[in-house]
């Protein structure tokens, strides 16, 4: 972070991005939500016990996710996190009052597999579409610009840097086509001639992936996707939707094949993370209730893995379970995971104390502007 020489500004800082809100504002208080501005705005609460905030007040605005290179360029919002796609980055970049401060955090991109689709209820076929996708070749194009270099992840809750890290991917993590072609013809998939779609029961093999409108990078990779698995003869359709109905109207409720985004990690890997995990529990009228879990996949071995990590008193047991749990995973075909993902923010070059937090969080009473000495 910048050094601490800095003075609260008379104008609101601005902030592009409405999820970051924090829970808990501690020297702030909520002062106006405004929905047709769509605008959360913050302000110094005089009430609160502590240091007093340096800023007198936070704006949050949500955004288009291409809307926020040009808000940020013209001086609307003073922060964001920045896109992969490399357009925007030398844009930001460019700019002579603009920094881009990152930090490694456990973060990580994935590809979640609907397990109750018609195509991929069989293991066999979730198998073959891990072995289907090169990851590495995902990973390189994904930073092929912004100068880093990304390594494949082949664990669910732990990152290199978490201690007992463990790659636990087994058969499932490398990029192999003729292993993925024969399981897709023991799952009765056939190809009538060589490069052809795959059919079964007179059905085409064709999965439909989700990307959200207006974001680069989520459609290059989902055209990335389809290229490969085009390869093994299943067939990607790519659907754009609302990036604010993607969740809501799209994921939770089971509506697509294949999906790609980001979970958000910390120091606490099973115990926020548990329920996008854990199998189905029996709702009131009788039907299963997923809760978090939107790829539909899970069984009793996995809940004891995971229940028996937060138990343990014991870290190295805690550590040893976490990782059967993340096996199982593998042997499910729960997921595919990516690539550890740099946090990136476009940041006014004189805001200080705000950035790319990685395995910190921000304090929000502690920003403010540089000022000249």
């Amino acid at each position: 972070m910048l050094p601490e020489e800095y003075t609260a500004d008379p104008e609101a800082f601005n902030t592009g991005y409405l999820e970051q809100i924090p829970v808990t504002a501690g020297p702030f208080e909520v002062a106006e939500l405004d929905p047709v501005a769509q605008t959360v705005t913050l302000r110094r609460d005089d009430d609160w016990w502590g240091a007093p905030a340096k800023l007198d007040s936070i704006v949050f605005r949500a955004l288009a996710p291409d809307a926020l290179d040009a808000a940020f360029l013209d001086g609307s919002i003073d922060l964001y996190a920045l896109s992969l796609d490399s357009s925007s980055y030398q844009r930001v970049r460019s700019a002579p009052d603009a920094e881009i401060r990152a930090a490694l955090a456990p973060d990580y991109r994935h590809i979640t597999l609907n397990g109750q689709s018609p195509a991929l209820q069989d293991v066999d076929v979730r198998h073959a579409v891990f072995l289907g996708i090169d990851r590495e070749a995902l990973a390189g194009a994904a930073f092929s610009a912004l100068g880093w270099q990304p390594e494949v992840l082949n664990n669910r809750f732990l990152t290199p840097e978490h201690p007992g890290y463990a790659d636990n991917s087994g058969e499932w993590g490398g990029h192999d086509p003729e292993r993925a072609a024969q399981l897709l013809e023991r799952a009765g998939w056939t190809a009538p001639e060589p490069g052809a779609v795959r059919v079964r029961d007179g059905e085409p093999l064709t999965l439909r992936f989700v990307v959200p409108q207006g974001y680069a990078p989520a459609r290059d990779e989902a055209e990335l996707v389809q290229s490969m698995l085009a390869e093994i003869g299943v067939e990607v359709k790519i659907k754009s939707v609302p990036g604010d109905q993607l969740f809501g109207k799209y994921v939770q409720p089971g509506n697509y094949d294949l999906v790609a985004f980001v979970n958000s990690g910390s120091g606490f890997p099973v115990s926020e993370s548990l329920y996008q995990w854990t199998d189905a529990v029996e709702g009131p009228d009788g039907e299963p209730q997923w809760r978090a879990n939107v790829g539909r996949i899970g069984s009793e071995e996995i809940d004891a893995a995971l229940h028996e990590a937060l138990e343990a008193l014991d870290p190295d047991t805690a550590l040893d379970r976490i990782n059967t749990a993340d096996r199982l995973l593998w042997e499910a075909g729960h997921t595919l995971p990516l690539y550890q993902r740099p946090q990136l923010y476009a940041v006014r070059s004189t805001l200080a104390n705000v950035g790319a937090p990685g395995l910190g969080t921000l304090d929000y009473a502690d920003i403010g502007y540089l000022v000249e000495r």
